[in-house]
């Protein structure tokens, strides 16, 4: 890992995720919401607030939101606020 990819101590969370590429990709579109396509797709638009993790590049950065936003394990299916 680089300092872009590594996942630091939330490592273990990638524990749970399908090792099938089509099942990881889905479960990777249910954590990953693109601001401006997944609107219309979704119907659910971020709030303001949330804007600024659009600008998230580290994978460290992103589990630590996605577990602040839900701490379940990535390979469960969440709402798209979470």
């Amino acid at each position: 890992h680089g300092a872009i990819t590594d996942p630091g101590p939330r490592a273990a969370d990638f524990a749970g995720l399908p090792a099938d590429v089509r099942a990881l990709t889905r479960a990777v579109q249910g954590l990953v919401f693109h601001y401006m396509a997944d609107e219309t797709i979704l119907g659910w638009r971020p709030p303001k607030d949330r804007l600024p993790e659009i600008d998230t590049r580290r994978v460290r950065a992103m589990l630590a939101r996605l577990a602040a936003l839900d701490p379940r394990p990535l390979g469960e299916a969440r709402p798209p606020e979470r």
